[in-house]
């Protein structure tokens, strides 16, 4: 989607093709082509953007290349999204698993990963439009052990885009569910249990509900400090968390104590 050439003197220069590969995205998939056709295009175009996720998502903010890259990315999903929400006919093939090129599975991943990427582009009205979506066809995934890990993950996402929009409420019964997903699965001492106290704890504290922000901390330090040594960047994180509290907690006493003794003057 951009092509890198260089000067005699090693200087980059990028070809940006991606609204060819836009065109060519709806051309290819909303023509009048013989269906079968339609439903194998759009099975290989979602396990495609879904590899490249999964290969640049951690290189992100490693490099500006990376960065334009999964901007394109996004893109190109959107038009993805469009038609396979559009198109209930093949929508109905490709999430029943009636296709050999792709599962339901693979589809609710490139759902999830891509509102993970918006999330971190900050776009959350398309992170917005791809959780919800993920939301919608997990229900169609298998009862694995893989599978109920890939709900929690869309759960997790679904609950980051809420708390974007300040709608606390609900992401703390998006992260509520994974948690419980993940701690049915790994018990107590996992870091995806911890990840799912940090979260609870943030939006908690968001809330102005510090106690259960510093219940759910804790438990994110403990098992952080049984899964990693005490040096660890993750353990570091979650000290820092209980500071942020605990300076809030501080702030608020004193205010409540101000007002006290301004009322009594």
């Amino acid at each position: 989607m951009i092509t890198c050439s260089y000067d005699e003197n090693g200087v980059p220069a990028y070809l940006r093709v991606h609204n060819i590969v836009h065109n060519v995205l709806k051309t290819t998939l909303t023509c009048d082509k013989e269906f079968t056709n339609r439903v194998q295009c759009l099975s290989v175009a979602i396990k495609i953007f879904l590899s490249l996720l999964r290969r640049d998502k951690a290189l992100l903010f490693a490099s500006w290349d990376v960065c334009v890259e999964l901007h394109t990315i996004a893109t190109h999903c959107k038009v993805l999204h469009q038609i396979l929400t559009t198109n209930i006919a093949v929508t109905e093939v490709v999430m029943k698993g009636l296709t050999p090129l792709i599962t339901p599975a693979d589809v609710v991943s490139w759902l999830y990963s891509t509102a993970e990427l918006c999330c971190r582009l900050s776009n959350p009205t398309d992170a917005c439009i791809f959780s919800t979506t993920a939301l919608k066809y997990v229900k169609d995934i298998s009862s694995t052990q893989e599978s109920k890990l890939l709900k929690a993950q869309v759960f997790d996402v679904h609950g980051d885009v809420m708390s974007s929009q300040c709608e606390y409420e609900l992401s703390l019964s998006y992260y509520e569910q994974a948690r419980t997903i993940r701690t049915a699965i790994y018990d107590e001492q996992h870091e995806n249990v911890a990840a799912s106290h940090r979260k609870l704890g943030n939006v908690y504290c968001y809330l102005g509900q510090y106690s259960q922000a510093k219940e759910h901390n804790e438990k994110a330090l403990i098992i952080r400090k049984k899964v990693y040594s005490k040096q660890h960047a993750a353990v570091a994180a979650s000290y820092n968390n209980l500071r942020t509290i605990y300076v809030y907690t501080v702030t608020l006493d004193s205010t409540v104590k101000l007002k006290n003794t301004t009322r009594k003057h």
